[in-house]
């Protein structure tokens, strides 16, 4: 009732049920000094657009260029704000991080389980810390120094680790975006997400109605893997299933290592994983990437020698 601007704390679901009303809060206000509140309507409208659109899940050209038209609707129209006295500048960290957005998704996927909140902890690094290194007086200068001197300790204690480690860098290293680097690691959870899931889920819930038959196909090829068409399909009606259920992972990770630090960090995930509901009984939707599966004969680039397949289901009996 006393307004958001005193609010503290916000949580990210507060955000987003905030946003929900934002937008009918504007439509029909009157602006003093006889503004027109079109300006306003589609700054407000532009800003709520990029942040539902920058939560996509799944990207394609097209959404990526409906990001962009957001934000530059929200630039062409947010001199309301100045006109209106609200604000005298935007000289705005975040809101000059969004125009990065687009770039970034192509580079290293959606935004999903990312929030802004990563880059605040390097307020209390090269802010916080550093003035309180200071005399506070004239500390632009001496926290300048601070965090320059910092870094080349941080640097020389980096090389003296690598010299001690025997470690060798090769002579050229060829630094490569991580979107676009294929050395990846396959690597799932030592532990299932769901650890028995029965045939008929299989089937409803994870929609992998094919899954018995390729299994029996795969257990048939194993064991006699010259098989022809017919004879293939003859030996599926003598292979039999001993389980009713199944372990399922919902995630697949791939691992990178960077050529120069050696530090391995997540390069993607594939996600498979039916509706569900939370804690508070809202039903969360169910998420069934889109992956490209090589057949064999296809290299680290290129749709050659791939097929497209929705996963549905990692399992193993």
């Amino acid at each position: 009732m006393k307004g958001i601007s005193s609010l503290s704390r916000v949580t990210g679901q507060e955000h987003d049920q905030i946003c929900r009303f934002l937008l009918g809060l504007v439509i029909d206000i009157c602006l003093p000094n006889g503004h027109s509140n079109a300006r306003l309507l589609r700054s407000v409208r532009a800003l709520l657009d990029f942040l539902y659109l920058a939560q996509y899940l799944i990207h394609t050209t097209t959404t990526l260029k409906l990001l962009d038209d957001a934000l530059v609707r929200f630039h062409a129209n947010k001199d309301i704000f100045v006109d209106l006295g609200i604000c005298d500048r935007f000289n705005i960290p975040k809101l000059h991080f969004a125009s990065h957005y687009v770039e970034l998704i192509k580079m290293f996927g959606t935004t999903n389980n990312f929030n802004t909140q990563y880059t605040d902890r390097l307020h209390i690094d090269l802010t916080k810390d550093a003035y309180a290194t200071t005399n506070r007086k004239d500390e632009f200068g001496q926290m300048t120094m601070w965090l320059e001197q910092k870094e080349k300790v941080l640097r020389h204690a980096q090389y003296v680790d690598w010299h001690l480690s025997g470690s060798s860098i090769p002579e050229q290293v060829c630094w490569i975006p991580p979107g676009l680097d294929m050395q990846w690691k396959l690597s799932i959870a030592k532990h299932p997400s769901t650890h028995a899931v029965s045939h008929e889920w299989l089937r409803t819930d994870y929609r992998a109605c094919f899954f018995l038959p390729a299994l029996r196909r795969f257990i048939s090829l194993s064991n006699k893997p010259q098989q022809i068409r017919p004879e293939l399909e003859e030996s599926l009606w003598n292979v039999m299933i001993p389980f009713t259920t199944l372990p399922i992972w919902h995630v697949i990770k791939f691992l990178r290592t960077d050529p120069i630090t050696r530090i391995t960090s997540t390069a993607d995930s594939i996600h498979s994983q039916p509706a569900r509901h939370d804690k508070h009984g809202h039903v969360i939707s169910e998420r069934f990437d889109t992956t490209l599966l090589n057949n064999g004969s296809g290299g680290n680039c290129g749709a050659k020698g791939a097929f497209c397949s929705h996963l549905r289901a990692q399992s193993a009996p």
